[in-house]
């Protein structure tokens, strides 16, 4: 495919080389390729406008299923980094001409308390669009996006930058900002709609809420909403459609809180005299790394209802917190709590499922942040039976794994000799085995990476590598081997891994292209023996 020359002169390179190498995607592990670019921004923005004015050859995406709060995956796309800035500069021209919807803490924040704000309220129709990004069908978006803009352009090579990726004419790639651009002016002729029939409606993301005077108000509400989904090919989430009385609602959003001062009322004998700003994290605002506006940026306060689009935001910025004694005590009293629940119901401790996972992910947040083991007895359990934490489990190990490197080799070792985890699983318990450096421990997990090199999943063989690379247990011709055989979606990170073991053995990399020497470059340099100093992800606030 070949971009029209009006909009290759049109697109801002340099914006969208910043904002891609910026952006973090919080359900994966580091991306060490875009990493390793950050330094050459300049060079790479003069690469991408040079590549824009050729013939274009999107690669072949790959995709993980990550599991999802209370069941169900949401597919994690792997993109080459040329598709995913070109997909960003071109969705980019879009978001200028249209209007953008607020996104983030407070923009959550008012979206949830807004039935509340409407004194006639007495019901409240909550409800979203399920598998929303995968079934956005890409001739009725591009008909949106004219009827907006009046122009077609850059959205028709948007989209054809995706239908060449993923050989489809449906679905966005998700944890992206632009794909939050596209989706919000697909989903928004709903809350039109519902606004039309005279709703009190708002929305956030592909989430809304509306505020009805009656119980028969809230059930006209929902077949409209209905109605206006499916012809947009879309449907709601039956599992998350509720009308719920006011009060009912309102109980709902301080769920997590009233859980929390049961268990500081726990600690204290009963007298809960202590404040919750003394358990968890405190009103720390991190200067976070993706963009403002992102979707996967988000800093929201878990709200105690099941929305599980919205999860905790991503590591960034340079802040520390040191949590109390009180709070370590009170996180692992949650972890006790959340392992048995004779012993919860016996302290007269009743939690829903949601507001457990909720408690659970705060208490790992605060015991990584103490460099506490006290849950460490419960990793395998929480890894089957909250698959959805993986990520805050493994940055947990991660936190403690430069002091108790022994202590966390043996978890892992127990973990792969289990056989326990998913393909996404996979990605992450080997991101957390590459940051644990001067372990006596066993070796089993060692082995158990190896195994992934030669598996059937790229994205794990292609993450396993770079763990070996980091402990200094690659074989170079192992890792040439690989980097040969993965597809180019993974190629920067076998590169990666590939440079590494050959700097130890120093011996060469023969590179392919200007950026896989850069690439190159940069791990060539890196204090592989010592991992957790090449990219440290802060444990993410809640």
């Amino acid at each position: 495919m070949r971009l029209p020359n009006t909009l290759v002169d049109e697109i801002d390179y340099g914006g969208a080389v910043a904002a891609e190498l910026a952006s973090v995607n919080r359900f994966m592990p580091p991306n060490y390729g875009d990493l390793a670019l950050t330094p050459r921004k300049k060079e790479l923005t003069a690469s991408l406008k040079s590549l824009a004015r050729r013939d274009l050859t999107p690669a072949l995406m790959d995709t993980v299923m990550a599991r999802k709060s209370g069941g169900g995956s949401r597919p994690l796309p792997y993109i080459a980094l040329q598709d995913r800035l070109l997909y960003r500069a071109l969705v980019a021209l879009i978001a200028d001409r249209v209007p953008r919807p607020e996104r983030g803490r407070e923009a959550y924040n008012d979206f949830v308390q807004f039935p509340l704000t409407r004194d006639e309220c007495k019901f409240v129709l909550k409800t979203d669009i399920a598998a929303f990004y995968q079934y956005v069908d890409h001739e009725r978006l591009a008909d949106e996006v004219v009827a907006q803009t009046g122009d077609d352009v850059a959205i028709t090579g948007a989209l054809g930058i995706l239908q060449a990726v993923s050989r489809r004419k449906f679905g966005l790639p998700q944890m992206t900002q632009p794909s939050d651009v596209l989706g919000d002016l697909y989903v928004e002729p709903i809350r039109r709609s519902l606004l039309r029939g005279q709703f009190d409606t708002v929305r956030y993301a592909d989430d809304f809420r509306v505020a009805c005077r009656t119980y028969n108000e809230a059930l006209a509400a929902l077949e409209l909403a209905e109605r206006s989904a499916h012809e947009l090919g879309l449907v709601l989430n039956e599992a998350k459609t509720t009308t719920p009385h006011r009060e009912t609602y309102e109980a709902s959003l301080k769920e997590t809180d009233s859980a929390e001062r049961d268990i500081f009322a726990a600690l204290k004998d009963g007298q809960n005299d202590t404040e919750l700003e003394d358990f968890f994290f405190p009103e720390v605002h991190y200067e976070d790394t993706a963009e403002e506006d992102e979707s996967d940026s988000l800093g929201v306060t878990s709200p105690g209802v099941n929305d599980d689009e919205i999860d905790p935001p991503p590591s960034g910025g340079d802040e520390e917190f040191e949590p109390t004694s009180t709070q370590l005590e009170a996180a692992a009293l949650v972890v006790h709590y959340w392992n048995d629940e004779d012993a919860a119901t016996t302290a007269g401790i009743a939690w829903s499922r949601t507001t457990r996972s909720a408690l659970i992910q705060k208490a790992l947040l605060v015991l990584g942040a103490g460099n506490d083991p006290a849950a460490m007895p419960h990793v395998t359990s929480i890894l089957v039976r909250e698959p959805h934490m993986t990520p805050q489990l493994c940055n947990y190990l991660t936190a403690l794994s430069a002091d108790e490197p022994t202590m966390i080799s043996e978890t892992l070792d127990l973990v792969c000799n289990r056989r326990i985890v998913s393909v996404w699983q996979a990605l992450w318990v080997s991101h957390c085995a590459g940051t644990v450096t001067g372990s006596r421990g066993g070796t089993a997990h060692i082995e158990w990476l190896r195994d992934q090199v030669d598996g059937q999943h790229p994205a794990v063989a292609a993450q396993a590598i770079l763990a070996l690379a980091q402990r200094r247990k690659l074989d170079p011709v192992v890792a040439a081997e690989a980097y040969q055989r993965l597809p180019l979606v993974h190629k920067p990170t076998a590169l990666i891994a590939l440079a590494a073991a050959r700097g130890v053995s120093k011996l060469p990399v023969e590179a392919d292209t200007q950026i896989e020497r850069w690439q190159a470059a940069w791990a060539a340099e890196q204090p592989w023996g010592r991992p957790s100093r090449i990219i440290r992800r802060k444990p993410a606030q809640l």
